[in-house]
Protein backbone atom coordinates (compact mmCIF):
# COMPACT_ATOMS: atom_id res chain seq x y z
CA UNK A 1 0.00 0.00 0.00
CA UNK A 2 2.96 2.51 0.67
CA UNK A 3 4.82 1.78 -2.44
CA UNK A 4 1.56 2.08 -4.48
CA UNK A 5 0.80 5.68 -2.55
CA UNK A 6 4.62 6.64 -3.38
CA UNK A 7 4.20 5.35 -7.11
CA UNK A 8 1.40 8.09 -7.16
CA UNK A 9 3.00 10.68 -5.48
CA UNK A 10 6.16 10.35 -7.75
CA UNK A 11 3.89 9.92 -10.87
CA UNK A 12 1.91 13.60 -10.11
CA UNK A 13 5.54 14.90 -9.42
CA UNK A 14 6.77 14.59 -13.02
CA UNK A 15 6.80 16.14 -15.92
CA UNK A 16 7.01 13.07 -18.05
CA UNK A 17 3.41 11.73 -17.99
CA UNK A 18 4.85 9.18 -21.18
CA UNK A 19 6.02 7.12 -18.55
CA UNK A 20 4.75 5.79 -15.34
CA UNK A 21 6.81 5.27 -11.61
CA UNK A 22 6.95 1.98 -11.06
CA UNK A 23 8.62 0.97 -7.44
CA UNK A 24 9.67 -3.30 -7.88
CA UNK A 25 10.53 -4.27 -3.99
CA UNK A 26 11.08 -8.35 -3.47
CA UNK A 27 7.34 -8.23 -1.96
CA UNK A 28 5.73 -6.72 -4.66
CA UNK A 29 7.41 -9.40 -6.71
CA UNK A 30 6.13 -12.14 -4.65
CA UNK A 31 9.08 -12.50 -2.08
CA UNK A 32 8.98 -13.17 1.06
CA UNK A 33 11.72 -12.47 3.71
CA UNK A 34 13.41 -16.34 4.14
CA UNK A 35 12.97 -16.80 0.32
CA UNK A 36 15.15 -13.74 -0.44
CA UNK A 37 17.29 -14.39 2.80
CA UNK A 38 18.20 -17.93 1.18
CA UNK A 39 19.01 -16.01 -2.55
CA UNK A 40 21.28 -13.39 -0.35
CA UNK A 41 22.82 -16.50 1.72
CA UNK A 42 23.20 -18.27 -1.92
CA UNK A 43 24.83 -15.42 -3.55
CA UNK A 44 26.93 -13.93 -0.54
CA UNK A 45 27.60 -16.69 1.89
CA UNK A 46 28.77 -15.57 5.03
CA UNK A 47 28.95 -12.17 4.22
CA UNK A 48 24.94 -11.80 4.69
CA UNK A 49 25.74 -11.75 8.40
CA UNK A 50 27.12 -8.14 8.00
CA UNK A 51 24.02 -6.78 6.74
CA UNK A 52 21.99 -4.69 8.95
CA UNK A 53 18.30 -4.82 10.24
CA UNK A 54 18.28 -3.74 13.67
CA UNK A 55 15.99 -0.94 14.66
CA UNK A 56 17.90 -0.02 17.57
CA UNK A 57 21.18 -1.35 18.11
CA UNK A 58 24.57 0.46 17.33
CA UNK A 59 27.83 -1.88 18.29
CA UNK A 60 25.38 -5.15 17.50
CA UNK A 61 22.18 -5.45 16.55
CA UNK A 62 20.08 -5.78 19.32
CA UNK A 63 18.39 -8.96 18.86
CA UNK A 64 14.68 -7.95 20.33
CA UNK A 65 13.62 -5.30 17.71
CA UNK A 66 10.86 -6.62 15.79
CA UNK A 67 12.92 -6.33 12.77
CA UNK A 68 15.62 -8.41 14.23
CA UNK A 69 12.60 -10.99 15.28
CA UNK A 70 12.09 -10.87 11.95
CA UNK A 71 15.46 -11.44 10.95
CA UNK A 72 15.80 -14.58 13.09
CA UNK A 73 12.44 -16.02 11.72
CA UNK A 74 13.60 -15.58 8.17
CA UNK A 75 16.58 -17.53 9.10
CA UNK A 76 14.56 -20.46 10.97
CA UNK A 77 12.27 -20.34 8.08
CA UNK A 78 15.33 -20.55 4.85
CA UNK A 79 16.52 -23.74 7.28
CA UNK A 80 19.99 -20.98 7.95
CA UNK A 81 21.82 -21.08 10.63
CA UNK A 82 21.60 -17.40 11.94
CA UNK A 83 25.47 -16.35 12.77
CA UNK A 84 24.65 -12.83 13.43
CA UNK A 85 26.16 -11.17 16.62
CA UNK A 86 23.05 -10.33 18.55
CA UNK A 87 23.40 -8.40 21.94
CA UNK A 88 20.65 -10.45 23.14
CA UNK A 89 20.53 -14.10 20.97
Amino acid sequence: EFFKAYELAMDLGTFRKDKKVKIVTPSTIGLNKSTLLKSGYDNLGDFIFKTWSCYTGEGKQCGKCESCNHRKLAFAKAGIEDKTDYEIK
